[in-house]
């Protein structure tokens, strides 16, 4: 999804649209790794988004990513977009991934959806993975301007590659790809229509490179995009 001409994706679109709603003077929340921070309604929520989100970034740290920016995370009722409700966003102006809170995740769900396959905490830690993703990225980036599909692809990958390998499966399975995965399939087109098809065939190509991280290394050094490869 766009917000501000930059890319700032949401994880996934729901059916209602209403206002970004935080309530009940919620107080930031420092985390152990002082360049994140967690605003919460209550206080329950905010180790748990710590966690997922110092975890994410240990793997985006691995993959050659930085950080040179704090991050704050908002835990909240409802995330408005431009194109609807989503369960996360990332604001690239603000530096500000807003995630819905785990105990609303499951009723905000579209009939159907792969994720309804999960446990309400390991989609939470996938949608901090995601954002999380889209955030180092956009900062290891250094103001270049790197393609939607590009976000989108090390995004779905990070969220995949970083539950344990169960839920990973059952997401897969959820939403099967043919191997062997085809950089073809990882488009924007794909992801408009298919956005967890896409995410499967982006994991399982990451998976097969002998260094998947590379490729990641490569988006952000605008050295590699995947908008160059044949259809």
């Amino acid at each position: 999804m766009w917000k501000l001409n930059r890319i700032c994706a949401a994880l996934a679109i729901l059916s209602a649209g209403s206002p970004c709603v935080v309530s009940a003077s919620p107080e930031l929340i420092i985390c152990q790794d002082d360049q994140l921070s967690v605003l919460s309604p209550t206080p329950e929520f905010v180790e748990l988004a710590c966690h997922f989100a110092i975890e994410a970034k240990t793997r985006l740290l691995e993959c050659g990513l930085h950080q040179p920016n704090p991050i704050e995370i908002f835990l909240v009722e409802r995330i408005e977009h431009d194109i609807g409700d989503c369960l996360a966003t990332y604001d690239c102006t603000d530096e500000i991934i807003r995630v819905k809170q785990p105990e609303s995740i499951a009723d905000a769900l579209v009939e159907g959806s792969p994720y309804s396959v999960l446990p309400t905490t390991v989609i939470f830690q996938a949608l901090v993975s995601h954002e999380m993703a889209h955030a180092l990225l956009e900062q290891s980036s250094r103001g270049t301007d790197l393609a939607f599909v590009d976000h989108e692809y090390v995004a779905a990958v990070m969220e995949l590659d970083i539950i344990d390998p169960e839920w990973r499966q059952a997401l897969i399975d959820a939403a099967p790809v043919r191997l062997p995965p085809k950089p073809g399939l990882i488009s924007a087109l794909i992801y408009g229509f298919e956005p967890r098809k896409f995410a499967t065939n982006a994991w399982q190509y990451f998976n097969a490179e002998v260094d998947g991280c590379e490729r990641i290394r490569q988006i952000a050094d605008g050295n590699f995009s995947f908008t160059d490869q044949p259809r």
